[in-house]
């Protein structure tokens, strides 16, 4: 009998799927929450560029509204650290220091938190990014009130900072 080496199509088919490793779902979690970075910034871009001018108002509630969602970060982010106190920034794992399954394990799990921690420190930054940005145009828009009451109206130059 004469045997056919090629394998038959399902059998192909579940050679070349990729199994699922620890590096890929890795890969897979902090995609998302790079991604969920990115998808923040936007947001504080479109916010700005959506404030209309004069209505300081508006950008007095806005910036209210970020400093509590940041203050709420904060605090997460603290316990965050709380939990993670005494572990630091973890050091490279590898199986060729002679390191058991279980060091390797924690190592991998303290990289891990540390990747996204670092991407949550990023999101929050972007919050005060939002924060600041606000605060600059609420003092130009105080500017622009004073200089409306001024006989020339005309500001100064501009500064560059």
């Amino acid at each position: 009998m004469h045997t056919d080496p090629t394998p038959e199509p399902q059998e192909a088919e579940q050679k070349s799927e990729p199994k699922e490793t620890a590096t890929g779902r890795l890969k897979e979690k902090l995609r998302q929450h790079l991604e969920g970075a990115r998808v923040r910034l936007e947001e504080v871009k479109r916010a700005i560029t959506g404030l209309r001018e004069g209505d300081r108002g508006a950008l007095e509630q806005k910036r209210k509204e970020v400093h509590q969602r940041l203050d709420a970060q904060q605090a997460r982010a603290e316990q965050l650290r709380s939990e993670k106190a005494g572990h630091g920034k973890p050091a490279p794992a590898g199986h060729e220091t002679g390191q058991d399954r279980e060091q390797l394990v924690l190592q991998a799990e303290l990289a891990e938190a540390y990747a996204i921690n670092t991407v949550m420190v990023a999101m929050m930054d972007a919050d005060e990014v939002e924060v600041a940005v606000l605060e600059a145009l609420i003092a130009h828009e105080v500017l622009d009130a004073y200089l409306e009451t001024q006989e020339d109206g005309e500001p100064d130059e501009p500064r560059d900072y």
